[in-house]
């Protein structure tokens, strides 16, 4: 983990962020099987192959290539949320996850529009990839191929990391706060299926219901 100091606050909500303390990388496979081997976390929805359209065929869990440092997604909310518990963690705040991905500026890099070597967005690679399983149209990030289809390794970007050395907070996967909006639960930091500029920003923010498992949703832990 590493220490989220509060000297500089830059969020929507414009709320009070004492200090805390964020996990450096989203959970990944490997650290959520710990969990579920353990018997306190549920297993996440599984990959499952299919050739024509299947959300699942984008799930981590029980890949056929492994995928153990890939972050764990197909988990809903209260998932996420046992999981931390069992670390000894929590969810970050809606405020907090903001604070920590602003700290640099626009993006958790700093000012600089994304490209290639900063994020794990929809690429040419990725929007091939989902065509052929049917999942989406024609839609690619305008910043090029990132070499990765689907979700990558957590860490792969280090050109991304944020000022405190935090990694992926945008791309990737989605993360699960412990915040609601509206009827859901504020995700943040955009997806490997993000296409736009504005979905990876710092204070981009959605929603998801609490009961859904996306396979562009992961989360990480805070305390």
């Amino acid at each position: 983990m590493v220490s989220i100091p509060s000297d500089t606050l830059v969020t929507s909500a414009a709320a009070a962020v004492a200090p805390f303390e964020l996990d450096a990388t989203e959970v990944t496979v490997d650290a959520y099987a710990a969990c579920v081997r353990a018997g306190a976390c549920g297993a996440p929805d599984s990959y499952t192959a299919a050739a024509t359209y299947e959300p699942k065929a984008l799930c981590n869990w029980r890949h056929p290539e492994g995928r153990g440092g890939h972050p764990i997604n197909c988990v809903d909310w209260q998932q996420a949320t046992t999981y931390c518990a069992w670390a000894g963690k929590r969810l970050p705040t809606d405020e907090e996850w903001e604070h920590a991905a602003t700290r640099g500026g626009r993006y958790p890099w700093g000012d600089e529009e994304p490209d290639a070597t900063k994020l794990n967005a929809c690429g040419a690679e990725c929007g091939t990839t989902a065509a052929t399983k049917g999942l989406m149209g024609a839609k690619r990030a305008a910043w090029g191929a990132d070499r990765f289809s689907e979700t990558a390794p957590v860490g792969s970007f280090p050109s991304g990391d944020s000022p405190d050395d935090v990694q992926d907070l945008a791309g990737n996967v989605w993360e699960w706060t412990s915040s609601a909006v509206g009827a859901g639960r504020s995700v943040r930091g955009g997806s490997f299926y993000s296409v736009t500029a504005a979905s990876v920003q710092g204070a981009s923010r959605s929603s998801a219901p609490a009961s859904q498992r996306s396979f562009a949703v992961g989360f990480r832990c805070a305390r």
